[in-house]
């Protein structure tokens, strides 16, 4: 199933989004991406120590709890800025999840 997650078709559809309800560009939009990738990456190692030092199921209850006030950014806060930060929280989460899944 994990295997499977990582084949998501994701990307397309939030570059269509992104396209569509932002009006942002090609460009900025393949910056957010590469922003959220590279903070992911950054956030591995804490967020690891965290899931060592807190009950699992706490950790990713507080990742599942980061990607429901990503969606409400996306929603609520439609400029680029917004969406910079909810793609840094999202990246939390996912390294939230991963943390707490190899802990």
């Amino acid at each position: 199933m994990k295997f499977a997650q990582e084949f998501m078709l994701i990307y397309p559809i939030f570059t269509i989004m992104l396209r569509d309800r932002a009006g942002l560009s090609i460009a900025e939009i393949g910056t957010l991406v590469a922003t959220g990738i590279v903070l992911s990456l950054v956030f591995e190692i804490p967020t690891g120590v965290i899931a060592d030092k807190f009950p699992r199921k706490y950790v990713l209850l507080t990742s599942i709890l980061l990607r429901a006030i990503v969606v409400g950014i996306w929603l609520l806060n439609p400029p680029l800025i917004g969406y910079f930060i909810a793609a840094a929280i999202f990246a939390l989460a996912f390294a939230l999840e991963s943390g707490a899944l190899q802990a």
